[in-house]
């Protein structure tokens, strides 16, 4: 729940989507109620669990916000999150994910300056979560998003105002890139005004719907290319090529490939 604040001080929005995780759902609630930064609202949409997962949510439910119902979709219950939501800023941390540090939102929130226009977008850098952790993954510069995701959204924080203004959300037709599509309209409208923080924000599960589904991914990233830059089948397609190529180095030369990504 939202501490009292004064005027000068940015409220955080922290946004979780489960659905059937009682393994991991625990951890990540832990962790946000955990962050020692004190204007934190943090809200949980479940798709109305069957497994327990509800149960242990309950059992914080003094400390957050918690609505259970059946959804359309991840997607569809990230905007449910969004309407929620009254902070400044909102991020999500969806079940299994977790901020790196205690301190994480409070650093991040450090480097905004309340005395110029709040950037539309904050993002930092990343750590990846599977059998062990990953060390920590530079985010990219947001001009490259015509590329490819620039940062993970558990390392994003959207000026809540400025989607509003803008009327942004997560297209519900998208199975798993809506974030990206989101991210490209979001600097198409943004007049550069995105903060990049050196900050290790987040640690992400690597079992999550993307990750496991990186075909589909390149699929749906093309098509919110065409959608919202307009861009043409030939400039689309090498891109996709670069992607791929990347994804060998990745796999065979990944030294090499750290290197180029950072470049």
């Amino acid at each position: 729940m939202l501490e009292q604040m004064n005027e000068n001080c940015l409220t955080v929005s922290v946004i979780t989507v489960v659905y059937n995780d009682r393994l991991h759902i625990k951890k990540t609630i832990e962790n946000v109620l955990a962050q020692d930064y004190p204007y934190v609202e943090y809200i949980i949409v479940d798709g109305d669990s069957t497994d327990g997962t509800k149960d242990i949510i309950q059992y914080y439910a003094s400390a957050l916000h918690f609505v259970s119902e059946q959804d359309d979709g991840i997607y569809n219950a990230m905007n449910k999150g969004m309407r929620m939501a009254t902070g400044d800023y909102m991020i999500f941390m969806n079940s299994g994910d977790c901020f790196t540090k205690h301190s994480s939102i409070s650093e991040v929130m450090s480097w905004v300056d309340c005395n110029k226009p709040l950037p539309v977008m904050i993002y930092g850098n990343y750590r990846k979560i599977s059998d062990c952790v990953s060390s920590i993954i530079p985010a990219r510069s947001f001009r490259k998003v015509w590329y490819g995701a620039f940062a993970s959204h558990q390392s994003s924080f959207y000026n809540r105002s400025f989607l509003l203004e803008k009327d942004l959300w997560y297209d519900e037709s998208y199975r798993i890139a809506a974030d990206y599509k989101l991210n490209l309209t979001l600097v198409r409208f943004s007049q550069g005004n995105i903060l990049y923080v050196p900050v290790c924000v987040s640690d992400f599960d690597m079992f999550g719907l993307s990750s496991m589904n990186q075909d589909l991914g390149l699929t749906e990233a093309d098509r919110a290319r065409q959608e919202v830059l307009q861009m043409g089948w030939l400039h689309r397609k090498l891109i996709i090529g670069l992607q791929l190529g990347a994804r060998f180095f990745r796999t065979y030369f990944r030294r090499l490939y750290e290197i180029i990504r950072t470049a």
